[in-house]
């Protein structure tokens, strides 16, 4: 009797374990940024496709499919329709552009709304709609016309320099901020333009390089050569000149001087001509060798006439 009954439970607790219903597995989130490089270089547009007459929703929808997110419309958008003949493969990332750039042209912007959805509007409204701020280097933005918002701390330059310079590339005058107390620039406008002005700030924003040198002054007038030498770096003399003890050597000093001037517009512009009396000497701070050098020959010169 034992073993019916031991058979006849096993029996029955096999039944019972077949009944439970299998542990749901917990499914993984794909984010859609995060595709790895082997996929990123997989051809997803391939050349020679073509598309005539496609509306907006249909252009749309494969966009949406493309970026993996959820498209939010605007109610404004406009009636416009696609023609294009592909030449090239395009990879996803470039697909991604095309497909941004191609919507632009039609005057309509897509914004990224975290990593689930985008916002689709008319460009006109993109400026009342800023993008999230976003922390890629010039090398990492797509050449694109989708809108992008990025931030910059300068470390060796005014953002108020640079303002101006960049001012150039911008679709909208109020595509670019500087807060100089902070040394921090804005850009918000295409990421191509962005992608150009990042490009210009890593070249700009960058430790000045500067020549220097102490040069003594002997007998000659520390004031008077330092007060030459600076109409030559603006045109404007930075000290009142002084009496020389000989007005033949003025003379001579000021004639070299203004023969200098006329070979051209402030040679040595950008040069810092600094008169240090208790020293005896001058201070020169030049942006260049070159310019360094032509002021130490100046002074020399200048040296020379104030011993005849």
């Amino acid at each position: 009797m034992k073993i019916p009954f031991t058979i006849s439970t096993l029996l029955w607790s096999t039944f019972i374990w077949a009944q439970q219903p299998p542990v749901p597995t917990k499914p993984v989130p794909v984010d859609p940024e995060a595709t790895p490089a082997s996929e990123a270089e997989l051809i997803v547009l391939k050349r020679g496709a073509v598309m005539q007459g496609i509306a907006l929703n249909t252009l749309l929808d494969e966009y949406s499919k493309l970026v993996g997110r959820t498209l939010i419309t605007g109610q404004n958008l406009p009636k416009v329709t696609f023609d294009f003949k592909l030449t090239n493969d395009l990879n996803h990332q470039e697909a991604k552009a095309f497909y941004e750039t191609l919507l632009f042209t039609r005057q309509i912007a897509v914004l990224p709304m975290g990593k689930k959805f985008i916002l689709v509007i008319p460009a006109g409204e993109a400026v009342k709609t800023p993008p999230p701020f976003t922390q890629k280097k010039a090398a990492e933005f797509p050449e694109s016309d989708a809108p992008v918002l990025v931030k910059v701390k300068l470390q060796h330059v005014m953002p108020s320099e640079l303002v101006q310079a960049l001012s150039g590339l911008a679709k909208s005058p109020g595509a670019i901020m500087g807060i100089d107390h902070a040394r921090m620039l804005y850009l918000r406008d295409s990421a191509l333009n962005v992608k150009r002005m990042l490009e210009i700030i890593e070249d700009t924003d960058v430790i000045k390089e500067t020549h220097e040198a102490v040069i003594p002054m002997g007998n000659a007038s520390v004031k008077e050569i330092a007060n030459h030498l600076n109409q030559l770096v603006s045109g404007t003399p930075n000290t009142a000149p002084t009496s020389s003890t000989s007005g033949r050597t003025n003379r001579s000093t000021s004639s070299r001087i203004n023969t200098t001037r006329n070979r051209g517009p402030f040679i040595l512009s950008g040069t810092s001509i600094v008169a240090c009396e208790s020293a005896n000497s001058i201070l020169v701070v030049a942006p260049t060798e070159a310019k360094l050098e032509l002021a130490k020959s100046l002074i020399e010169k200048l040296k020379s006439n104030a011993k005849e």
